[in-house]
């Protein structure tokens, strides 16, 4: 019990000694000590800011972009399918088949070309989209002025049109308004301007119509032709996109009977895993100033390198 008692009580002194010494060497070498300190501050306060600043980030991000994030497109593969079949395009039939994927809760078709848009003398080559009234939602834009076109107009094959940003600017001078109600040529026909989208960035250069309408009247596609340039499509939330994926391609693989995943002659691309490898980018950063500072004997300051 005794040897107890002084092991104790000689810890506690050992415990105010170091104490006491590590004061007195503070004090003796006091700018040292105010720099350590600083520096110690401004690396927690910079993990705290950059961390905060991701978060704020990924947040906002995910606000702005909304549905979008279960957003997938499919679109055919380019160059040799090894050891395939023969790469087939995808068509209505693929369409109708993926409307049978659980997590899959709208679809539109995608057909697109290239075409000479003509109001008065102005003229503008845009990109030709074909699709259906479920665009919008699933490609997350917005019209700006007038309406998008319905689904009478698309089982009616309507010569109507909505247009972007860009293809307003040359045409009409930017001004969205007097566009809608106008006609304008789509190569030579004439097409009703319905609407005009808000801008989209990169994907103000198009012109958007019926599928019916682009496949019959604008690339003589004509009848029997049930191609598609792409598909896409929207998943039930963005935590089923992974298992949206991974229905698609169970069912495209029966339908383009491929047997090996290096077959596949269709691609497929989701948002989500673009956001996510945004997030794993800013760990890394994150990771990167969290390395502690280190400070050698016969300096004030050494801190690591930073690479963001």
């Amino acid at each position: 019990m005794l040897d107890e008692l002084a092991v104790e009580r000689g810890a506690r002194m050992h415990v105010r000694e170091a104490l006491i010494i590590a004061l007195r060497s503070m004090g003796a070498a006091r700018l040292r000590t105010a720099l350590t300190m600083l520096s110690i501050v401004i690396g927690v306060t910079a993990v705290i800011v950059l961390v905060g600043l991701g978060n704020g980030m990924k947040t906002s991000f995910n606000e702005q972009m909304g549905s979008l994030a279960a957003g997938i497109t499919i679109g055919k593969s380019t160059g040799e399918v090894p050891g395939g079949n023969g790469a087939r395009n995808l068509n209505d039939d693929d369409l109708e088949a993926l409307r049978k994927a659980p997590d899959v809760t709208d679809l539109t078709p995608l057909l697109s070309g290239v075409g000479t848009l003509h109001e008065g003398t102005n003229t503008y080559s845009a990109t030709l989209i074909g699709t259906d009234a479920g665009w919008l939602n699933i490609r997350n834009r917005e019209v700006e002025f007038g309406r998008f076109f319905t689904d009478e107009e698309y089982r009616a094959k309507a010569k109507v049109v909505v247009l972007a940003p860009r293809a307003v600017l040359y045409l009409y001078g930017g001004d969205g308004a007097a566009a809608v109600g106008s006609e304008v040529k789509v190569n030579r026909a004439n097409y009703k301007v319905v609407g005009v989208l808000r801008t989209g960035g990169d994907q103000d250069n198009i012109a958007v119509m019926p599928m019916t309408t682009a496949r019959y009247s604008v690339f003589g596609v004509g009848p029997g032709g049930d191609n598609l340039s792409g598909i896409g499509v929207m998943a039930t939330s963005a935590d089923r996109v992974p298992a949206a994926v991974d229905e698609i391609h169970a069912i495209l693989d029966k339908q383009h009977l491929v047997k090996e995943p290096g077959q596949r002659d269709y691609s497929i691309v989701a948002l989500i895993n673009q956001m996510e490898d945004t997030d794993q980018d800013q760990n890394h950063r994150h990771e990167c100033v969290r390395k502690p500072y280190r400070f050698r004997r016969h300096s004030l300051i050494h801190g690591p390198d930073v690479h963001l």
